[in-house]
């Protein structure tokens, strides 16, 4: 049996974007773990380095590592002295929270060293390469969303049957 050319080449991207995302994730790691920090712990100093005050939710957005389980990350940056979590004023029913000066001196030693190391990781782009970079992933992930929604909505009609 031939190979579909357009298949083998779609597999052969896949496989490549499966790999690389292993392999960027694995060198963040190593770097903010020589920083004396975790990827999801860095999320949550990005985001509240960024503004005070967040929910946990609004936080989740910024832990790249996937971590569904937000409250209980930051119960443990709380147990480590690098986060304070309060109840949102004037709804009370949301969580917040605040870098505590521990949390804030972490963040300002492992943010700008990090921002450096990602830049020099992706230095072998050019400027123009970069730009079409970005605009390709951000293609495929709208597809990605799109393909998402198509399986959800089908799930829900075999459900409904």
């Amino acid at each position: 049996m031939i190979e579909n050319p357009i298949f083998a080449e779609r597999s052969q991207a896949y496989v490549s974007l499966r790999h690389i995302g292993n392999e960027l994730r694995k060198a963040s790691s190593r770097h903010l773990a020589r920083l004396g920090t975790t990827d999801a712990h860095f999320g949550v100093l990005r985001a509240l380095h960024n503004r005070d005050g967040q929910t946990l939710s609004e936080i989740r957005t910024w832990v790249l590592t996937g971590s569904s389980n937000i409250s209980t990350l930051m119960r443990r940056m709380e147990r480590e002295g690098l986060v304070e979590l309060f109840k949102g004023h004037p709804d009370q029913r949301f969580t917040k929270a605040r870098l505590t000066d521990k949390g804030r001196a972490l963040a300002e030693a492992t943010i700008t060293p990090h921002r450096q190391y990602v830049t020099d990781l992706l230095s072998c782009f050019s400027p123009k390469e970069l730009k079409e970079l970005n605009h390709l992933l951000e293609k495929l992930d709208k597809h990605l969303s799109l393909q998402d929604r198509r399986l959800t909505m089908r799930r829900e009609v075999y459900d409904n049957e």
